[in-house]
Protein backbone atom coordinates (compact mmCIF):
# COMPACT_ATOMS: atom_id res chain seq x y z
CA UNK A 1 0.00 0.00 0.00
CA UNK A 2 1.16 3.55 -0.68
CA UNK A 3 0.00 6.67 1.11
CA UNK A 4 -1.54 9.65 -0.75
CA UNK A 5 -2.37 12.83 1.15
CA UNK A 6 -5.76 14.50 0.95
CA UNK A 7 -4.10 17.60 -0.51
CA UNK A 8 -2.59 15.51 -3.32
CA UNK A 9 -5.94 13.84 -4.08
CA UNK A 10 -7.66 17.23 -4.25
CA UNK A 11 -5.02 18.51 -6.68
CA UNK A 12 -5.41 15.40 -8.88
CA UNK A 13 -9.18 15.91 -8.93
CA UNK A 14 -8.73 19.57 -9.84
CA UNK A 15 -6.52 18.68 -12.81
CA UNK A 16 -8.85 15.93 -14.01
CA UNK A 17 -11.89 18.22 -13.88
CA UNK A 18 -10.19 21.22 -15.56
CA UNK A 19 -8.23 19.49 -18.31
CA UNK A 20 -10.45 17.72 -20.88
CA UNK A 21 -7.48 15.80 -22.30
CA UNK A 22 -7.06 13.80 -19.09
CA UNK A 23 -10.66 13.40 -17.95
CA UNK A 24 -11.32 9.80 -17.05
CA UNK A 25 -7.58 9.04 -16.85
CA UNK A 26 -5.66 7.26 -14.09
CA UNK A 27 -2.60 8.62 -12.30
CA UNK A 28 0.62 6.75 -13.12
CA UNK A 29 3.38 6.95 -10.47
CA UNK A 30 6.89 5.82 -11.41
CA UNK A 31 10.39 5.84 -9.97
CA UNK A 32 13.32 6.31 -12.35
CA UNK A 33 17.04 6.92 -12.18
CA UNK A 34 18.19 10.54 -11.86
CA UNK A 35 17.67 13.48 -9.53
CA UNK A 36 19.82 14.56 -6.60
CA UNK A 37 19.55 11.20 -4.83
CA UNK A 38 20.03 8.97 -7.87
CA UNK A 39 16.28 8.36 -8.06
CA UNK A 40 13.39 10.59 -9.09
CA UNK A 41 9.59 10.48 -9.19
CA UNK A 42 7.61 10.68 -12.42
CA UNK A 43 3.87 11.36 -12.48
CA UNK A 44 1.51 11.31 -15.42
CA UNK A 45 -2.04 10.62 -16.50
CA UNK A 46 -2.99 7.77 -18.82
CA UNK A 47 -6.23 6.27 -20.06
CA UNK A 48 -4.89 2.83 -20.99
CA UNK A 49 -5.92 -0.19 -18.94
CA UNK A 50 -3.45 -1.17 -16.19
CA UNK A 51 -0.77 -3.69 -17.17
CA UNK A 52 -1.11 -7.19 -15.64
CA UNK A 53 1.89 -6.52 -13.38
CA UNK A 54 0.71 -3.07 -12.18
CA UNK A 55 -0.32 -2.42 -8.61
CA UNK A 56 -3.64 -0.57 -8.61
CA UNK A 57 -4.81 1.58 -5.71
CA UNK A 58 -7.93 3.68 -5.38
CA UNK A 59 -8.57 6.64 -3.11
CA UNK A 60 -11.66 8.85 -3.24
CA UNK A 61 -12.49 7.59 -6.73
CA UNK A 62 -8.98 8.19 -8.13
CA UNK A 63 -7.12 5.16 -9.50
CA UNK A 64 -3.37 5.18 -8.97
CA UNK A 65 -1.20 2.81 -11.03
CA UNK A 66 2.29 1.75 -9.98
CA UNK A 67 4.49 -0.62 -11.95
CA UNK A 68 6.05 -3.55 -10.08
CA UNK A 69 9.57 -2.06 -10.02
CA UNK A 70 8.46 1.33 -8.69
CA UNK A 71 6.20 -0.28 -6.09
CA UNK A 72 9.23 -1.88 -4.44
CA UNK A 73 10.67 1.60 -3.94
CA UNK A 74 7.48 3.42 -3.01
CA UNK A 75 6.40 0.84 -0.47
CA UNK A 76 9.79 1.15 1.22
CA UNK A 77 10.32 -2.61 1.52
CA UNK A 78 13.19 -3.31 -0.89
CA UNK A 79 15.68 -3.99 1.89
CA UNK A 80 13.35 -3.84 4.88
CA UNK A 81 15.29 -1.08 6.68
CA UNK A 82 14.12 2.06 8.45
CA UNK A 83 14.47 5.33 6.59
CA UNK A 84 17.29 6.77 8.65
CA UNK A 85 20.75 8.17 7.94
CA UNK A 86 22.71 5.47 9.73
CA UNK A 87 22.14 1.94 8.47
CA UNK A 88 23.62 -1.49 9.09
CA UNK A 89 25.42 -1.85 5.79
CA UNK A 90 26.45 -5.44 6.47
CA UNK A 91 22.75 -6.30 6.69
CA UNK A 92 21.96 -4.32 3.51
CA UNK A 93 24.74 -6.07 1.59
CA UNK A 94 23.62 -9.48 2.81
CA UNK A 95 20.01 -8.68 1.89
CA UNK A 96 21.09 -7.45 -1.54
CA UNK A 97 22.80 -10.74 -2.44
CA UNK A 98 19.85 -12.65 -1.04
CA UNK A 99 17.44 -10.68 -3.25
CA UNK A 100 19.72 -11.10 -6.27
CA UNK A 101 19.37 -14.86 -5.99
CA UNK A 102 15.58 -14.61 -5.86
CA UNK A 103 15.00 -11.87 -8.44
CA UNK A 104 17.72 -12.55 -11.02
CA UNK A 105 16.22 -12.63 -14.56
CA UNK A 106 17.80 -16.04 -15.24
CA UNK A 107 15.18 -17.52 -12.94
CA UNK A 108 12.38 -16.25 -15.22
CA UNK A 109 13.64 -17.31 -18.65
CA UNK A 110 10.93 -19.96 -18.94
CA UNK A 111 8.18 -17.70 -17.58
CA UNK A 112 7.41 -15.75 -20.73
CA UNK A 113 8.46 -12.43 -22.22
CA UNK A 114 6.35 -10.25 -19.93
CA UNK A 115 7.65 -11.90 -16.74
CA UNK A 116 11.24 -11.70 -18.00
CA UNK A 117 10.85 -8.00 -18.75
CA UNK A 118 9.56 -7.34 -15.22
CA UNK A 119 12.44 -9.39 -13.80
CA UNK A 120 14.98 -7.25 -15.68
CA UNK A 121 13.29 -4.07 -14.44
CA UNK A 122 13.26 -5.30 -10.84
CA UNK A 123 16.91 -6.32 -11.03
CA UNK A 124 17.87 -2.97 -12.51
CA UNK A 125 16.04 -1.18 -9.73
CA UNK A 126 17.55 -3.41 -7.06
CA UNK A 127 21.04 -2.56 -8.31
CA UNK A 128 20.21 1.16 -8.35
CA UNK A 129 18.77 1.03 -4.81
CA UNK A 130 21.89 -0.77 -3.56
CA UNK A 131 24.18 1.81 -5.18
CA UNK A 132 22.27 4.60 -3.42
CA UNK A 133 22.27 2.90 -0.02
CA UNK A 134 25.98 2.13 0.01
CA UNK A 135 26.98 5.71 -0.84
CA UNK A 136 26.66 8.03 2.18
CA UNK A 137 26.08 11.18 0.11
CA UNK A 138 23.50 9.55 -2.18
CA UNK A 139 21.77 7.97 0.81
CA UNK A 140 21.58 11.35 2.53
CA UNK A 141 20.14 13.05 -0.57
CA UNK A 142 17.69 10.17 -1.04
CA UNK A 143 16.34 10.60 2.48
CA UNK A 144 16.08 14.36 2.12
CA UNK A 145 14.24 14.04 -1.18
CA UNK A 146 11.77 11.59 0.34
CA UNK A 147 10.70 14.51 2.52
CA UNK A 148 10.57 16.98 -0.36
CA UNK A 149 13.96 18.53 0.37
CA UNK A 150 16.50 18.71 -2.44
CA UNK A 151 19.02 21.46 -1.63
CA UNK A 152 20.37 23.50 -4.53
CA UNK A 153 24.06 23.17 -3.75
CA UNK A 154 24.92 25.89 -6.25
CA UNK A 155 22.93 28.63 -4.54
CA UNK A 156 25.07 31.63 -3.62
CA UNK A 157 23.16 32.23 -0.39
CA UNK A 158 25.45 29.58 1.14
CA UNK A 159 27.93 32.44 1.48
CA UNK A 160 25.82 33.87 4.30
CA UNK A 161 26.58 30.82 6.45
CA UNK A 162 30.38 31.07 6.04
CA UNK A 163 32.38 32.97 8.73
CA UNK A 164 33.05 36.54 7.60
CA UNK A 165 36.74 36.36 8.50
CA UNK A 166 37.19 33.36 6.20
CA UNK A 167 35.64 35.08 3.18
CA UNK A 168 37.63 38.26 3.87
CA UNK A 169 40.84 36.21 4.10
CA UNK A 170 40.01 34.58 0.77
CA UNK A 171 39.43 37.91 -1.00
CA UNK A 172 42.67 39.30 0.47
CA UNK A 173 44.56 36.20 -0.60
CA UNK A 174 43.25 36.51 -4.17
CA UNK A 175 44.50 40.11 -4.33
CA UNK A 176 47.96 39.05 -3.11
CA UNK A 177 48.12 36.20 -5.60
CA UNK A 178 47.42 38.67 -8.38
CA UNK A 179 49.74 41.44 -7.17
CA UNK A 180 52.57 39.84 -5.18
CA UNK A 181 52.57 36.00 -5.07
CA UNK A 182 55.87 35.87 -3.13
CA UNK A 183 54.24 37.33 0.02
CA UNK A 184 51.34 34.94 0.37
CA UNK A 185 52.96 32.04 2.24
CA UNK A 186 51.88 32.93 5.80
CA UNK A 187 48.42 34.05 4.74
CA UNK A 188 48.01 30.84 2.74
CA UNK A 189 48.75 28.70 5.79
CA UNK A 190 46.33 30.73 7.93
CA UNK A 191 43.60 30.58 5.28
CA UNK A 192 43.87 26.81 4.78
CA UNK A 193 43.85 26.24 8.53
CA UNK A 194 40.70 28.33 8.94
CA UNK A 195 39.04 26.66 5.95
CA UNK A 196 39.81 23.15 7.20
CA UNK A 197 38.51 24.00 10.67
CA UNK A 198 35.24 25.36 9.24
CA UNK A 199 34.83 22.29 7.01
CA UNK A 200 35.39 19.95 9.96
CA UNK A 201 32.98 21.88 12.21
CA UNK A 202 30.31 21.82 9.49
CA UNK A 203 30.70 18.06 8.99
CA UNK A 204 30.40 17.49 12.75
CA UNK A 205 27.16 19.50 12.77
CA UNK A 206 25.80 17.46 9.83
CA UNK A 207 26.59 14.22 11.65
CA UNK A 208 25.00 15.49 14.87
CA UNK A 209 21.82 16.53 13.03
CA UNK A 210 21.63 13.12 11.34
CA UNK A 211 22.01 11.29 14.65
CA UNK A 212 19.37 13.50 16.27
CA UNK A 213 17.01 12.96 13.33
CA UNK A 214 17.39 9.19 13.57
CA UNK A 215 16.20 9.47 17.17
CA UNK A 216 13.45 12.07 16.78
CA UNK A 217 12.42 12.06 13.09
CA UNK A 218 12.08 15.84 13.39
CA UNK A 219 11.70 17.41 9.93
CA UNK A 220 13.31 20.64 11.14
CA UNK A 221 16.58 18.72 11.42
CA UNK A 222 16.33 17.76 7.75
CA UNK A 223 16.00 21.44 6.85
CA UNK A 224 19.09 22.18 8.94
CA UNK A 225 21.04 19.38 7.24
CA UNK A 226 20.14 20.81 3.82
CA UNK A 227 21.41 24.22 4.93
CA UNK A 228 24.66 22.71 6.23
CA UNK A 229 25.17 20.75 3.00
CA UNK A 230 24.95 23.97 1.00
CA UNK A 231 27.51 25.55 3.31
CA UNK A 232 29.85 22.56 3.04
CA UNK A 233 29.53 22.55 -0.74
CA UNK A 234 30.51 26.22 -0.82
CA UNK A 235 33.54 25.56 1.39
CA UNK A 236 34.64 22.68 -0.83
CA UNK A 237 34.33 24.84 -3.94
CA UNK A 238 36.35 27.52 -2.15
CA UNK A 239 39.11 24.97 -1.55
CA UNK A 240 39.10 23.93 -5.23
CA UNK A 241 39.26 27.56 -6.35
CA UNK A 242 42.20 28.16 -4.01
CA UNK A 243 44.30 25.38 -5.51
CA UNK A 244 43.42 26.50 -9.02
CA UNK A 245 44.64 30.02 -8.18
CA UNK A 246 47.85 28.66 -6.65
CA UNK A 247 48.53 26.50 -9.67
CA UNK A 248 47.94 29.39 -12.04
CA UNK A 249 50.09 31.90 -10.11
Amino acid sequence: MIQVTEKAINEIKRILSNDPTVQGAHLRVMVAGGGCSGMSYKLGFEKELPAPTDKVFEKDGIKILVDAKSFLYLSGNVFGIERKFKIDFNYVESKYYELCKVLHPDRFIQSGEAALKVAHERMSFLNLAFQVLKDEDKRRNYLLKLHGICPDLNQKDSLQEVPLELTEAWFELQDLLSENPTQVHEKTIAFLKSLKQTQDETQIKITECEENYDQSLDRALLEEIAKLLKKQNYLNSLEKDFYKKIKAS
